[in-house]
């Protein structure tokens, strides 16, 4: 009789943990879900004072690379559309170039990572000072860091979170240094603008 009962003692406590652990990761998925895929990307028709450039080709391609690099690595993933712009003043030179996606992103980090190592295998260019900055009221991740195209050097950010990643490529730092601070500014506050609700 004793022994029944301690049988079923058991299987009552392995019962109850099966049932636990089985809600925790139904809450784990539904969470995960519930919090990918609410926003969207809807990038202005200017941005800090420069028009939108109508041709926007240089942003459309860097897009097109980064859709093929969401395709590879651990983070894979399928974006809902590609959003790109390319900010140019005639007068000063001063370039940002916008490129990414939207869409469920189960793997925001991984994003940030994929990005940096498509940029990375894409030329002869080094990637220098990569760092994590602060990702704004946003939240996700968020990292910049510099590099060199055709000559000039050049910061960039990416972030991602739930719903979206992005790059801002800041071309205005020809043949100075370029402050990855104000770099990471403009790219929250582009976020800021173009980050939507669904």
């Amino acid at each position: 009789m004793r022994s029944r009962r301690t049988l079923w003692v058991v299987l009552g406590c392995v019962g109850g943990t099966l049932l636990v652990t089985v809600g925790l990761l139904g809450y784990f998925v539904y969470d995960t879900a519930a919090s990918t895929g609410r926003n969207r990307i809807v990038l202005p028709p200017s941005f800090q004072g420069l028009p939108a450039d109508p041709d926007g080709s240089t942003a459309k391609e860097l897009a097109a690379q980064l859709q093929s690099g969401y395709a590879r690595g651990s983070g894979r993933w399928t974006p809902t559309a590609l959003v790109s712009a390319v900010y140019r003043d005639a007068a000063t030179g001063r370039t940002l170039v916008a490129a990414g996606a939207y869409g469920h992103v189960l793997r925001p980090s991984d994003q940030v990572d994929t990005v940096f190592d498509g940029a990375a295998a894409a030329g002869d260019a080094r990637i220098d000072g990569r760092r994590d900055v602060d990702p704004g009221p946003l939240g996700g991740r968020m990292s910049c860091a510099t590099t060199e195209s055709q000559g000039r050097l050049v910061g960039f950010c990416a972030w991602a979170d739930g719903s979206t990643v992005m790059t801002l490529v800041d071309l205005d730092a020809a043949g100075k240094a370029v402050d990855l601070d104000r770099v990471a500014a403009d790219a929250r506050e582009l976020r800021r603008i173009s980050e939507i609700p669904k």
